[in-house]
């Protein structure tokens, strides 16, 4: 199952880690969930080569992935430049410490936190891309292009 909310009116999304946080201005969330089911081709044999019955047997386990894909744009923040919002997000966020917290609309719920609107995820990759010139040029701002793909999930660690 696959999920796509494009808003016309941005979004703000917040991804933290104890006291470091980082808003993104998204224009684009996906959300995919995957069920990895163990799939089975059974056999056919002269006593079955007639049935209507599938041949596939599954076995599920309801070892269910949700993964997040945020794009959207990291601006100016506080007293912060872009570029230095982006550096605390790899910095503060990600290296230091593997679990996050994502705050924004569309997730949360009794299934994954009694926060509304949070869950805990992990960072799989962060790809930016920097359109200063250009952007700059049309909006006076300078901002960074940002992609992450995050899972939902909690350390086995506690």
């Amino acid at each position: 199952m696959s999920e796509s909310l494009d808003m016309a009116s941005y979004d703000d999304v917040w991804i933290s880690n104890g006291a470091n946080s980082v808003k993104i201005v998204s224009n684009k969330i996906e959300q995919d969930l995957k069920n990895n089911m163990t799939k089975i081709a059974m056999p056919v044999t002269a006593g079955n080569q007639d049935s209507k019955k599938p041949s596939m047997k599954i076995l599920d386990l309801k070892r269910v992935e949700h993964l997040i894909t945020i794009s959207g744009f990291i601006e100016p923040q506080d007293s912060l430049t872009a570029t230095q919002v982006k550096n605390k997000l790899i910095e503060d966020v990600l290296f230091a410490k593997g679990e996050c917290t994502l705050k924004w609309r569309g997730v949360g719920s009794a299934a994954y936190s009694s926060a509304a609107n949070e869950v805990s995820v992990y960072i799989d990759k962060i790809k930016f891309t920097d359109h200063a010139l250009r952007l700059q040029k049309l909006t006076g701002a300078y901002r960074y292009e940002v992609i992450m793909d995050l899972t939902v999930g909690e350390s086995l660690t506690g």
